[in-house]
């Protein structure tokens, strides 16, 4: 099987188990199908009753016998596997995204933040601690764009604030600006639990929040981060590994694939790269100390 289709499985999988299902079964399926044939989203488990508060035990009561606890649900390889292909949001936030606007960016920014920050369009809705909308100036010249919240920033409510985010700050300063200076975001606006990368039915419901903000402030470069961000700009099928270092088009902007800081704490090698591909950034922007 090809390892990227492999990649996307496992994901699948590591979801289901998180949202309570116990195993794989192909005789029965925990789906329903909606809307046009072909799209599914997962049922899930039903909540367990509210177990009153027990009684004090008196010297004539009688020891209970536990009740069994009830099996959890099996979920459906086949369903599954049709998932990978055609995975719905559960709402559509195209429409909405693209009708918030303001007086300028500051305000159409702080419209779509109330527009969305409540966001239940996909299951990470259900599990995150803040949604982290994304933060720099209206008018930034340079935005990153990374993955997805780590756990740090689920609990502040902003990108970029663990080990990764200290390298990231690191790369901006290098380029004589400040985290002030330049917009910071990510593809999907909460935290995936468990390090997993976002699923594609997650993606497709963030994706418009970040279009809109492109949109919004309009920088001259943007910075992709890793596979996530390059697929959202570049398409399903792009290769960090051959795409970074080269410049490609998004609606007018230039966009410089590069790899995600956090690639970049496991292999430090890859240093060297990002550097180059930064340098080409800042030339493009005619900055300062640009090769």
């Amino acid at each position: 099987m090809d390892p990227a289709l492999l990649d996307r499985l496992e994901n699948y999988l590591r979801y289901m188990q998180q949202i309570g299902y116990a195993g794989l079964a192909v005789e029965r399926s925990p789906f329903k199908p909606v809307g046009e044939p072909g799209k599914v989203v997962p049922m899930r488990p039903a909540a367990p009753p509210t177990v009153p508060a027990a009684k004090p035990a008196t010297a004539k009561a009688k020891p209970k016998t536990p009740a069994a606890e009830k099996p959890r649900p099996l979920a459906n390889l086949v369903s599954i596997m049709d998932m990978m292909d055609a995975a719905a949001p559960a709402e559509d936030t195209a429409d909405k995204a693209a009708s918030i606007g303001g007086a300028d960016g500051d305000e159409a920014l702080r419209n779509l933040y109330q527009a969305f920050y409540q966001c239940q369009a996909c299951a990470l809705g259900s599990t995150r601690r803040r949604f982290v909308f994304g933060e720099g100036p209206p008018d930034a010249e340079l935005m990153f764009v990374g993955e997805g919240p780590g756990a740090e920033d689920d609990r502040a409510g902003r990108p970029f604030l663990g080990d990764a985010g200290e390298l990231l700050t690191r790369i901006v300063k290098s380029m004589g600006l400040q985290r002030g200076d330049v917009f910071i975001a990510n593809v999907v606006k909460c935290h995936p639990s468990n390090g997993r990368a976002p699923l594609p039915d997650e993606i497709a419901s963030c994706s418009p929040i970040l279009a809109k903000q492109v949109e919004i402030v309009k920088p001259k470069v943007i910075v992709a981060l890793g596979p996530t961000a390059l697929r959202f700009f570049k398409g399903p099928e792009a290769s960090i590994m051959r795409s970074r270092g080269r410049f490609f088009p998004w609606r007018g902007i230039p966009v410089m694939p590069t790899y995600h800081p956090a690639y970049v704490l496991r292999n430090p090698r890859a240093k060297r790269d990002v550097w180059e591909d930064i340098q080409q950034v800042m030339a493009k922007l005619g900055m300062p100390g640009a090769p």
